[in-house]
């Protein structure tokens, strides 16, 4: 399968253009850097298309900055990527085909907890000894696995830091709209586990079938009780199917949504009018605010790039920022940095500064950051903080 780029014409021809130089150069014996391949494995097509390609835009504009300084220690990177459409088969086939044919010194962005899980249970990972940067998924349970290395705080961790800003600010009734599967379920419990240092329960609690977007019944269920909020743990387009439902019911609690709803695309599906007030947990910093230096450098890329601000949304932004990550270890891994030596400078990464973002992994450490923000949808779907 080819890879999937969605570059506009000014990178394109950067890439070509640096491509092109370092071919001629090595053929004149000149250069003595190698290439390093990163792969993405991720949907780029179905529901989780447009937060795959943001992800995957992300990673590319840093590489594409680092390899017009030279790259690291010398070496340039190359992104390969492959549209899993986010079934279990097709993850494990892809992970196991770009290993064989592209020799990747590293995966980022691998997307779904039981894709990640059914790859971890063929061992292709582990066989490989090839580390996993940037893992989308918030599943306590893959943070034991010593190939991965998460960005993202676990679900529950979110799904506590919402409850606690509701419940702190005095709201009751609180009510949960979840996808049923376990990761889903790990932030149910957090809620739960939130809510009862405020000696409340919830008011409702309904699920909707992984995969689908029949919201009915949850809506029935929980639009019955009449509740003060929902906190949503659900995937993109099933958050937009019941937040229509909801409202057209003609409940007005406030909604939240976590890292599972892509918020931007939240947003262009629902509308500026049904998203106005809907609030947000973001796992990364602000890309609009810049309030981190590495935000500012990512602002500035993509103003240098001619994209369109709608592309420099949190997705885009949490590629480039695993990206940077994944090139500070690279640049601790010697001059022929290989799997090896990149896997112990990850680890190594105990209180690291990327462009003010910390990160913490260590022998034992997998989680590599703990940051969340709450923000709201204001007028014409501009998230506020």
């Amino acid at each position: 399968m080819r890879d999937v780029f969605n570059w506009p014409p000014r990178l394109w021809f950067r890439v070509l253009l640096g491509g092109l130089l370092t071919g001629l150069l090595a053929a004149a014996g000149t250069v003595s850097a190698r290439e390093l391949v990163v792969a993405q494995i991720a949907p780029f097509a179905g529901n989780l298309a447009g937060a795959g390609r943001d992800f995957n835009l992300g990673v590319m504009i840093s590489f594409d900055e680092i390899n017009a300084k030279g790259g690291v220690n010398g070496n340039k990177l190359r992104l390969t990527s492959r549209d899993d459409g986010y079934r279990i088969e097709e993850t494990i086939r892809l992970v196991d085909d770009v290993i064989k044919t592209e020799d990747p010194i590293a995966l980022v962005g691998l997307t779904g907890t039981s894709n990640i899980e059914a790859l971890l249970k063929e061992g292709i990972l582990e066989q490989a000894r090839i580390p996993v940067v940037g893992v989308r998924s918030g599943a306590i349970s893959l943070r034991q696995n010593r190939m991965l290395f998460h960005l993202r705080p676990s679900l529950r961790d979110e799904a506590e830091k919402m409850t606690e800003q509701l419940a702190g600010m005095g709201i009751e009734r609180i009510a949960v709209f979840y996808e049923d599967d376990s990761t889903s379920l790990e932030g149910l419990a957090g809620v739960e586990s939130a809510l009862r240092k405020y000696n409340q329960k919830l008011v409702a609690v309904a699920s909707y079938k992984k995969g689908s977007v029949d919201v009915d019944s949850a809506v029935a269920s929980i639009g019955k009780t009449n509740p003060a909020a929902v906190i949503m743990l659900s995937n993109t387009v099933s958050s937009v199917a019941f937040a229509k439902k909801f409202r057209e019911q003609g409940c007005s609690g406030q909604l939240l949504i976590g890292s599972l709803t892509d918020a931007e695309q939240f947003a262009e599906l629902a509308g500026s009018q049904l998203a106005r007030g809907v609030a947000v947990a973001h796992i990364v910093p602000s890309p609009y605010q810049k309030l981190f230096s590495v935000a500012s450098d990512f602002g500035r890329l993509v103003l240098n790039l001619g994209l369109s601000q709608s592309r420099a949304n949190y997705a885009s932004f949490e590629g480039y920022l695993t990206a940077r990550i994944l090139i500070d270890a690279l640049g601790n891994s010697g001059v022929r940095p290989t799997r090896a030596t990149l896997y112990k400078a990850l680890e190594a990464m105990q209180n690291a500064d990327v462009g003010g973002f910390s990160v913490n992994f260590s022998a034992t450490q997998r989680s590599g950051s703990s940051y969340i923000n709450l923000s709201v949808f204001g007028i014409n779907s501009r998230i506020l903080q």
